[in-house]
């Protein structure tokens, strides 16, 4: 029966992944050919409403409102209220410095120099592109960005993407960088969708797609932080824990499990860098004690025994446990 249980949680954990990766696919090539009458309504405006009734910390609002404020622009340049070319411009500008956003906190922050090295590349080699503003499409209006060759920009969005997903994996738990090959995923489907469309498609459009999606992912993951993060994992006895303060916090986690007669008392001690959240299951290894029983606490919990959590941190934090929880805290 447990058996059952969890083959039919991964089907419907491929099937939410299937929705929501068409869906922002969908939602992104709308949006790129129609910046007005698309753009507005599935990414403008959903985004307002999510800063506005979703009341996300500090972190979360300065991300998405600097997507906006992108998308809002696109609207401007669409409508030729200033040069679009301008507007192409500053995305190849920003593409530099969200790349190095998080090389610096991958190099500073967790000292992932091999990942740290290849964004320092990819920026360096966004100077291979060239974005242009296309007056002419046959449907829609928008931009694209191109290399010399098209082998170049086809490496570059693959180097792109594989970086990126390597960076969220880094940074977030296992059920965010899921939810990240949809949102990375997107732009190259959508790049292949639009091949029909010759020099007007194809993968020079893959930059546009991924500033939308990224926008599209921004109001999705913040206005439905209980969907991504706890139905879409897998893995059982999972807590995401949100850092709201300014300072780096020390979270731990007292657990006591029984079985019959016998109980094991262990605890976990992890690190959640400022305006932060991470994610973490009761089974992992990481956060134990070298000398504990972490082993016999995962045997316990995943035969399904009872078991009791205390969380304690001195700075204000958030925590969201399992849908249905079996826990005390």
């Amino acid at each position: 029966m447990e058996q059952l249980q969890i083959k039919n949680k991964g089907s419907e954990v491929f099937f939410k992944w299937i929705m929501f990766t068409a869906a922002i696919t969908g939602m992104a090539i709308i949006s790129a050919f129609y910046p007005i009458h698309a753009n507005i309504p599935l990414v403008v405006i959903p985004s307002i409403l999510v800063l506005i009734f979703a009341k996300p910390v500090f972190f979360e609002k300065l991300k998405l409102i600097t997507l906006l404020t992108m998308r809002i622009l696109n609207v401007f340049a669409a409508m030729l209220l200033f040069n679009p070319q301008v507007y192409v411009d500053i995305v190849m500008l920003m593409l530099i410095v969200n790349i190095l956003e998080a090389t610096f906190t991958d190099l500073f922050r967790y000292k992932k120099i091999f990942n740290g090295i290849s964004g320092i590349a990819l920026a360096v080699g966004v100077i291979t592109l060239r974005g242009v503003w296309v007056f002419d499409a046959p449907i829609g209006d928008y931009y694209l960005t191109n290399g010399v060759l098209p082998a170049i920009t086809i490496m570059y969005a693959l180097a792109y993407t594989l970086w990126n997903w390597i960076f969220v994996t880094n940074e977030f738990s296992s059920s965010v960088a899921l939810m990240h090959v949809g949102f990375l995923g997107a732009p190259l489907i959508g790049s292949v969708c639009t091949l029909g469309l010759g020099q007007f498609g194809g993968i020079g459009m893959w930059l546009l797609l991924r500033a939308i999606s990224l926008s599209i992912g921004g109001w999705l993951q913040i206005g439905a932080k209980d969907w991504f993060f706890g139905d879409i994992t897998t893995e059982n006895c999972r807590f995401t824990v949100v850092n709201t303060s300014w300072e780096t916090a020390i979270f731990r986690i007292d657990i006591l499990a029984e079985a019959g007669e016998v109980s094991v008392h262990d605890f976990k001690e992890l690190s959640v860098p400022k305006s932060c959240f991470k994610s973490f299951s009761l089974t992992d290894a990481e956060g134990y004690e070298a000398d504990a029983r972490g082993g016999e606490i995962e045997k316990y919990i995943k035969e399904g025994h009872k078991y009791v959590v205390r969380f304690r941190c001195y700075t204000p934090m958030i925590v969201k446990g399992p849908s249905d929880p079996i826990y005390h805290s």
